[in-house]
């Protein structure tokens, strides 16, 4: 448990139908919201704020949405959580 700013925890999820894994995903939590961010790259714009862009992104809000319930379900259920 990392606990640093919104992010509890940074963990590998592994979607076994598409032998699929993404490494360090974000598991966070802000204000009693929570959810799951896929890995990112870090650049800086002109003004020298930092941006991320997307790396993975679903096509669709439908599956995306789909997604984060079911990860973050499986997440709680290891973590003993409710």
């Amino acid at each position: 448990m990392i606990g640093k700013d919104t992010l509890k925890v940074t963990v590998d999820l592994t979607v076994p139908k598409w032998r699929l894994v993404i490494h360090s995903a974000l598991w966070r939590e802000k204000d009693g919201r929570e959810w799951i961010a896929f890995p990112a790259r870090e650049w800086t714009d002109r003004n020298g704020a930092r941006k991320f862009a997307n790396i993975i992104e679903f096509t669709d809000r439908d599956t995306a949405s789909r997604s984060q319930r079911a990860t973050l379900a499986a997440m709680h259920a290891i973590a003993g959580t409710s």
